[in-house]
């Protein structure tokens, strides 16, 4: 995948939008002159160079990587996509952390796609210099992510291919549930097997004593006769 900015764009851009709070959250044709000057800046330090709408997407993809992460990591407890520093002055400028932490109760595992609406935006800013090259695919900030959650653009139209995070626990907690539960009552199968063996032991041990009592009677009863015939004959 061919380098989508330097790191030296990326500084540049990030300063340019913490500055200009208004566009980095894209709100429409009224900030085409800053887009205009903000390519300018990003151009002088190139390469890549790229035309104000092309700087625009750049910017929209890489909050989209970014809110993505977020909302992996705020899914999975164990396994997390780390954020890189740049990552998080996104995050901070862009207002992403609370925007997340909504999008992630409705979310789809798919691959990314450009949505209608999506292009329409970039219309509004600067026609496009060639209709072929806005056609192509968008590329990805970060090569690590092969398969990330995509957060639905309206609620309205997606919320019935979205799935709530709440209602599918994790497959292996839910293993994991399982298998206590399995030994759990192995244990109690164990534990009664082992009471009914006392219980059985604890009663023959009843009546070996009861025959020991009856032997020793008999003993006595015997040894009482003897000795009332020795008396006898005295």
């Amino acid at each position: 995948m061919r380098k989508h900015r330097n790191t030296v764009q990326d500084n540049t851009l990030l300063a340019f939008m913490k500055k200009h709070g208004d566009i980095s959250k894209i709100r429409g044709a009224s900030s085409k002159a800053l887009w205009i000057d903000l390519a300018a800046k990003l151009n002088r330090v190139g390469p890549p160079t790229k035309s104000g709408p092309e700087w625009r997407r750049v910017w929209k993809d890489w909050k989209t990587s970014v809110r993505k992460k977020i909302v992996y990591n705020k899914m999975h407890t164990r396994s997390k996509l780390p954020l890189k520093l740049a990552d998080n002055s996104v995050a901070m400028i862009a207002d992403l952390m609370d925007e997340s932490f909504e999008a992630s109760q409705y979310v789809s595992i798919e691959q990314p796609s450009t949505s209608e609406n999506e292009q329409d935006e970039w219309e509004d800013i600067e026609p496009p210099p060639n209709k072929s090259k806005l056609e192509e695919p968008k590329e990805q900030n970060d090569a690590e992510i092969s398969t990330v959650v995509s957060v639905g653009s309206s609620r309205s139209n997606s919320t019935s291919s979205f799935r709530s995070i709440d209602d599918r626990p994790d497959d292996f907690d839910k293993t994991v549930l399982t298998d206590i539960v399995e030994e759990l009552r192995e244990l109690n199968k164990q534990n009664r097997s082992n009471a009914e063996l006392m219980l059985a032991m604890g009663a023959n041990l009843i009546d070996m004593m009861q025959q020991q009592i009856d032997e020793r009677k008999r003993f006595t009863n015997v040894f009482q006769k003897y000795l009332s015939k020795l008396t006898d004959k005295k």
